[in-house]
């Protein structure tokens, strides 16, 4: 998806309105004692002391526990609140529930908390609900009101409680069994990027950081969540972190949820205006205080919000309205996504009782009987064990929700005694053209990867000149020694194309190895570069393309902790030089540009690029394309030359890394996945005749690889023919009716065919996304029948198939017969 399909506000197609078918598609607590309330006054000054820096918001985190001080505590920890830097106000609100038994518990971290984080730039407020017996204390609703209602710059205006100049401050929701995998600074700093953006104009409704490419599966609901993919597009920044921006309106389940405690992001006025609103649609003369209905209990708040959004929604379709609130949330229609996981929710164990949440520990949950109970966890803050946040940034995830409880081993609190494991790793990077500039920025990508994360030394950088005549294998020497000399790296370079080697300090932690390809061709170029490669560990790259940061430790800790991934791809940016017309909104800042020689700071977006993460999914999805990005990919040496390398043959000129691919999730289909990270910028050229010449060629090539993947899967009542193979894989360019029906049925014989062969080594959540992605396609053949050929098309095949899969679609398909039949409907 483009960012000008982002900016477009005309009513979408009948293609695109149907696409919901279609996808890419007990008692208040016991009282607390009084010196743990903290007083309002007490909230007055704290805030006041932060109006030294007038003109900076401050942003406010407000966290909701009950009953769980050590889940808290991990919350707080994995937040790194020591490097909130200077420039940044935060205020962190802790709503708190607390039964006797686990006062002693918050007591503690309460304490933890006093000692260590309370600056100029960062202020923690504990707030204790009341027990409803006669004590004086404050209602949860009450204290949601004081943490919200009280701007930290800025006076009230006579109209609306909203000041101006807080306008620009966000609100953080966390619960305390959320655990954040980067800095609560780097999380705010994006937020605000994203939330502020000026050519976005105020049009993203939320940051929802629980979120990432790779959640599939929605553990509460207990069903699929499969992402948007083709309506992400890139959020450009200069920020560390990432975001991918989409239309809420493309969202389906997680997706479609927009109103999140557990980790949204959302501006301050936003919130307070939806506390008012619920307050003002549940005032009735027969009730009390509204606000004891609307917003009585966390769980009832997050509800009651995602109704209110959804009904202020829906009631103003076409019409403008006064009431501040109801333009934003007109306005808001975008949703942002981070680029990689930056939040997972412990789900081990239940403390409210207003809904049965299920639990994701992988027991039988009939029972409620529950493993990690708020008391044994208690026990745990007592015996000081903490939860390995390192290894839960190295493990991927395909649920917000999960089960996992993964301690620090008891060693690891002594520096001397920590993992000391450091990888080889080789980076295999063939070089035809650059140009010079280019080649210089992709390889300073790779060697600050080094300063980054030491792990990945010492590592070898093999360069397989194909052809290259334009100085860019020179640009790069010259690009690893300056960059040797100036942060003092031991360098050693070997240039096979004049037998010379030359080292820049003792030692070799990075070695840059030079060949000349024997034979052009970018498949030859890699068989050979392989035989250079010392490493098992061998990471792809381009010479025109960009790293993005981490991306190679990433991958390496990844593929080393699970050991049947062969072949692991990222999501990436795909992007070309600016030209004289482009929007100012489609520019987008490289990594590490500023590290380089480059002369254009801003590069044109063209397509995010954001691939399937589930192996079992990404087997199947590979039999109608490429979903691997080739420069991104790392892969194990051994098993590349075990499947042959990259084949060699007039019929495979420009797919050498698809026929790999394919001949890999044969063999086997969890062998090749992707995370769910952006790992690399992918540079298209604006050569348009080269572009388009290649485009064909890759277009017939991949229909042959196809064909040949999908009869291995397939009974001879389906026909694999070339056709009817290219109907599926390309269903809007197809002319003929017939080809698209034949296509249909190609279509369910590959999901019982594939089903069949690999069920045992496909997880229930694979095998649900892949009938949900054949419902999808089976839904774009049928529209495209119809559309294409009217009545004609529902007497067909695919409309059959689709209609006895997707019995619910009944409007959906009333709508396209509609259309297709010229009917207007008022």
């Amino acid at each position: 998806m483009t960012e000008e399909d982002i900016f477009s506000t005309e009513d979408a197609p009948v293609f695109d309105l149907i696409s919901s078918f279609m996808g890419t598609t007990s008692r208040l607590p016991t009282q607390v004692t009084p010196e743990a309330r903290t007083n309002i006054d007490e909230m007055k000054e704290r805030e006041n002391s932060m109006i030294d820096h007038p003109l900076k918001p401050v942003h406010k985190v407000i966290i909701f526990s009950k009953d769980r001080p050590w889940q808290l505590q991990q919350l707080l920890t994995s937040m790194q609140l020591n490097i909130v830097p200077p420039n940044k106000l935060l205020h962190i609100f802790i709503i708190c529930r607390v039964v006797e038994s686990f006062k002693s518990g918050y007591d503690k971290v309460q304490q933890m908390l006093s000692d260590v984080y309370n600056s100029k730039q960062l202020k923690i407020t504990w707030l204790y609900e009341c027990d409803g017996e006669g004590d004086t204390g404050e209602s949860f609703a009450d204290l949601l009101e004081n943490a919200l209602h009280y701007p930290p710059t800025g006076v009230e205006s006579e109209n609306t409680r909203i000041t101006t100049s807080s306008r620009r401050n966000l609100v953080l929701f966390l619960t305390d069994d959320c655990v954040l995998l980067e800095s609560l600074y780097e999380i705010i700093n994006v937020a605000e990027s994203v939330l502020n953006c000026d050519h976005l104009e105020s049009r993203v409704l939320a940051l929802i950081t629980r979120l990432h490419p790779g959640i599939t599966f929605c553990q509460t609901k207990n069903e699929p969540s499969p992402p948007p993919r083709s309506h992400f597009t890139f959020m450009n920044s200069e920020t560390k972190l990432k975001v991918f921006v989409y239309p809420q309106r493309h969202g389906s389940v997680d997706y479609a949820y927009p109103f999140d405690l557990s980790g949204g992001i959302y501006h301050h006025d936003t919130c307070i205006g939806l506390l008012d609103e619920l307050k003002r649609f549940h005032r009735s003369p027969d009730h009390g205080d509204s606000k004891m209905i609307a917003y009585s209990h966390p769980n009832i708040l997050e509800i009651q919000c995602n109704n209110a959004i959804q009904r202020i929604k829906n009631q103003c379709k076409g019409k403008s309205e006064e009431n501040l609130l109801t333009r934003s949330i007109q306005r808001k229609d975008l949703l942002s996504i981070p680029s990689q996981p930056f939040l997972v929710i412990l789900a081990i164990n239940r403390v409210q009782d207003i809904f049965k949440a299920p639990i994701a520990t992988g027991l039988d949950n009939s029972n409620d009987e529950v493993a990690y109970t708020p008391e044994l966890l208690a026990r745990y803050l007592e015996s000081d064990k903490r939860l390995d946040l390192d290894k839960y940034k190295s493990r991927t995830f395909n649920a917000s929700h999960i089960g996992e409880v993964i301690l620090e081993n008891a060693a690891k609190h002594d520096p001397l005694e920590r993992d000391k494991t450091h990888f080889t790793l080789s980076i295999l990077m063939p070089v035809h053209t650059g140009p010079p500039s280019a080649a210089n920025l992709a390889m300073i990508s790779i060697l600050h990867q080094t300063m980054d994360d030491a792990c990945i030394l010492p590592i070898q950088i093999v360069l397989v000149a194909d052809r290259c005549k334009d100085g860019s294998i020179d640009e790069m020497l010259e690009t690893a020694e300056k960059f040797a000399q100036k942060y003092h790296q031991a360098l050693e370079i070997k240039d096979q194309r004049y037998s010379a080697v030359k080292t820049c300090h003792n030692g070799s932690n990075i070695v840059v190895e030079v060949v000349n390809s024997p034979s052009p061709g970018v498949a030859s170029a890699l068989n050979f570069g392989l035989k250079i490669c010392e490493s098992d560990f061998v990471a792809r790259m381009d010479s025109d393309d960009v790293s993005c940061p981490n991306r190679l430790i990433t991958q390496i800790r990844h593929i080393t902790n699970n050991p049947t991934v062969h072949a692991l791809g990222t999501s990436c940016v795909v992007f070309a030089d600016p030209s004289s017309v482009d929007d100012k909104r489609s520019l987008i800042s490289l990594p590490y540009f500023q590290n380089s020689n480059a002369c254009k700071t801003q590069h044109r977006l063209i397509r995010s690029s954001v691939e399937p993460t589930d192996p079992g999914f990404v087997a199947w999805s590979m039999l109608f394309s490429c979903v691997i990005v080739h420069p991104s990919v790392m892969f194990q040496k051994s098993q590349i030359i075990k499947m042959g390398g990259y084949q060699q043959t007039s019929d495979i000129t420009c797919t050498e890394d698809y026929d790999l691919w394919l001949r890999l999730v044969e063999n086997n289909p969890r062998s090749v996945c992707s995370l769910p990270i952006l790992g690399v910028f992918h540079r298209k050229h604006n050569n348009r005749s080269s572009n388009d010449l290649k485009v064909v060629t890759q277009r017939k090539e991949s229909v042959q690889l196809s064909s040949v993947a999908m009869a291995r899967y397939c009974n001879e009542t389906a026909s694999t023919s070339l056709k009817v193979v290219e109907a599926l894989k390309f269903p809007t360019d197809a002319d003929n009716l017939l080809y698209l029906n034949e296509a249909a049925s190609l279509l369910c014989a590959l999901e019982v065919g594939f089903v069949a062969k690999n069920g045992s080594r496909l997880t229930n959540n694979e095998v649900e996304l892949i009938a949900l992605d054949c419902n999808n396609r089976l839904g774009e053949l049928a529209t495209l029948s119809v559309e294409k050929y009217g009545h004609e098309g529902t007497t067909g095949k695919a409309w059959e198939l689709w209609c006895d899969r997707c019995p619910d679609l009944k409007m959906e398909r009333l709508a396209l017969l509609l259309h297709a039949t010229n009917i207007s409907v008022k």
